[in-house]
């Protein structure tokens, strides 16, 4: 590439920095004078926090102990940091040094001095916030909310999440020269309006066309869930109906991709009247629905079904 090329190539790409920036700002102040709010079910960090004080304030001497172990983990680790630093290679260095199991640090870029003790340093810390969570004396249910609070911590300060604690991160953004970061800024600013981050290119799927093509259509529906009936293939079906209920986390179509590979298609084409509960994304003014309204919604379905089908007796399936 020539020299004005890749001038050119550059100022474009900072130019997008620039518009992501731009827009990733916009969203933050929008959004920061919004007041925070808990729904229910949601974990209240500062109820963990006091918790945890409390069993601190009953149990000292357990906290002491942990304490103890993760300042004499630390302190060993950093003595064998040093002590590879002084090998001749880092290869010797990296065979002396203890493998590291965690997926999230198994390229070779973490095998450099500073980020295998900066991996190894929060694998150490990670532990001991799990063995805070694991002995402090909550009732069960508590615990359990407190143990998930702690494993969220846990994992938003992953070293690996962070761009200057990510050395593959970084010869990625070197070897590209800054456009992974460009990139990442612009996924970033995609993300921001939905509040979740992108696993894959959602644009790439369409409802019917490439996903979940097996002919359907909603035959009841509450606040909780759409019951979808799919249109049969044979000249006879079965009297009895098949009901299929997929986890509530997951869309439906997760049975129903395309036809080659859709769980619903088969069963249709077997002659069963199939089916398929579709769970409807909650809005805010429904974040107090308890696992027993989810149940009293399905029980619902059942009885659409029956209605439908005229009969008594349904087989179900459900996906956990």
């Amino acid at each position: 590439m020539s020299e004005s090329n890749e001038a050119a190539a550059q100022a474009q790409l900072a130019e997008k920095v620039a518009e992501a920036l731009a827009d990733i700002q916009q969203h933050v102040l929008a959004n920061a004078a919004k007041p925070f709010t808990q729904g229910a079910g949601q974990i209240d960090a500062n109820t963990v926090l006091q918790q945890l004080a409390q069993d601190f304030v009953r149990n000292p001497q357990r906290w002491h102990f942990l304490q103890q172990e993760w300042y004499q983990r630390q302190l060993a680790l950093w003595m064998s940091a040093a002590s590879n630093a002084g090998e001749a290679s880092p290869g010797q260095a990296e065979q002396k040094a203890a493998p590291i199991l965690d997926r999230r640090f198994r390229g070779p870029e973490w095998h450099a001095p500073f980020f295998r003790w900066l991996s190894q340093s929060y694998l150490i810390t990670s532990q001991w916030m799990e063995g805070i969570a694991s002995g402090v004396e909550l009732m069960p249910h508590d615990k359990k909310r407190a143990a998930f609070q702690i494993r969220q911590w846990i994992d938003a300060a992953s070293p690996a999440n962070y761009l200057w604690s990510n050395p593959e991160a970084l010869k990625l953004a070197a070897d590209t020269k800054g456009a992974s970061l460009a990139q990442g800024l612009q996924n970033l600013r995609a993300d921001l309006p939905k509040g979740m981050v992108s696993m894959t290119d959602e644009s790439a799927f369409e409802i019917g066309k490439n996903i979940a093509t097996t002919p359907g259509d909603v035959v009841f529906e509450n606040d909780v869930l759409q019951l979808i009936q799919y249109r049969p293939l044979t000249d006879e079906v079965y009297s009895r109906p098949l009901l299929m209920v997929p986890p509530c986390i997951n869309k439906f179509y997760i049975l129903d991709l395309q036809a080659e590979n859709s769980l619903a298609r088969f069963c249709v084409e077997q002659g069963h009247t199939t089916f398929m509960v579709s769970w409807r994304n909650v809005p805010p003014e429904c974040g107090k629905l308890t696992w027993d309204d989810y149940v009293s919604a399905l029980i619902d379905a059942i009885e659409a079904m029956r209605d439908i089908c005229g009969v008594q007796q349904s087989t179900g399936w459900r996906f956990a």
